[in-house]
């Protein structure tokens, strides 16, 4: 099944760059391509080692061009999707639309911008987007929309994945810089160093155990390290981005339950 979708979302890929080639920066382009390249199992494989299948209601929260909405779609009843950009998210309305992929709304709008229902999902899913948000009212709202005992799951980087990029800038484009990227990101946490750049276009650079503090008076936190390391079966995953660099904590994963007050 899903090496169907996987030949499915490749034709779609091509023919929504060529369609669509004047909204989409190279830097968006080759990461579309890159993040289906592996095809889909990838993210269902993940997504049941870490306990989101067979939920009602799950929300992949900024879902970018909706590879883990699509994986959260096949293994759960209902999934709600949304993202700032336009760009990505109208790719992934044409993904659904082509697949017939039914159980998927998709919106579009901010993190701090969340108008469901309180205690309304029984899972939130957060990949490698909070650091574009005012993290702590993100959290305030993700914490507002689960359900109690409901799971929270975020994926974030701390300061050893923007040290990595300074040092290996990988993946740069014309209308993408990594080491430029990295820099900013870094000035753009360190009060008063950033002057006449525009913040909005960086990272905020987020510590785990910073994150974790704010979650703990509403969750009992599960788990708190390398991104692929949590896994109810306790072995781990394939870790899709670097853990640490330099012994400075990179890429991470925290995953929480939201406590019954």
């Amino acid at each position: 099944m899903t090496c169907v979708m996987d030949q499915f979302i490749y034709k779609i890929i091509d023919r929504f760059i060529l369609n669509n080639g004047h909204a989409l920066g190279e830097n968006d382009k080759a990461f579309l391509n890159r993040i289906y390249s592996k095809g889909i199992k990838i993210y269902i494989d993940r997504l049941k080692s870490i306990g989101f299948e067979n939920k009602s209601r799950v929300l992949d929260a900024g879902c970018g061009f909706g590879q883990w909405s699509l994986a959260l779609s096949i293994v759960n009843s209902n999934v709600f999707a949304f993202d700032s950009s336009k760009t990505r998210t109208n790719f992934l309305k044409s993904s659904l639309s082509e697949l017939k992929v039914s159980n998927v709304l998709v919106g579009n709008h901010c993190m701090e911008e969340m108008d469901y229902q309180d205690n309304f999902f029984d899972n939130i899913f957060c990949y490698s987007s909070i650091y574009r948000s005012d993290w702590k009212r993100t959290l305030k709202n993700f914490l507002r929309v689960l359900k109690p005992n409901g799971i929270l799951y975020i994926c974030s980087n701390g300061i050893g994945w923007y040290l990595y990029n300074f040092l290996n800038p990988h993946n740069s484009v014309n209308d993408f810089d990594a080491k430029f990227h990295a820099v900013g990101s870094i000035q753009k946490s360190i009060p008063n160093i950033l002057s006449s750049s525009d913040s909005s276009n960086f990272d905020s650079i987020i510590c785990s155990k910073t994150m974790c503090s704010f979650l703990s008076p509403d969750c009992d936190i599960i788990y708190c390290g390398k991104e692929g390391g949590y896994s109810l079966t306790g072995n781990g995953n394939e870790p899709f981005f670097l853990g640490e660099f330099e012994g400075y904590e990179a890429v991470y994963e925290i995953v929480a339950k939201k406590v019954i007050n």
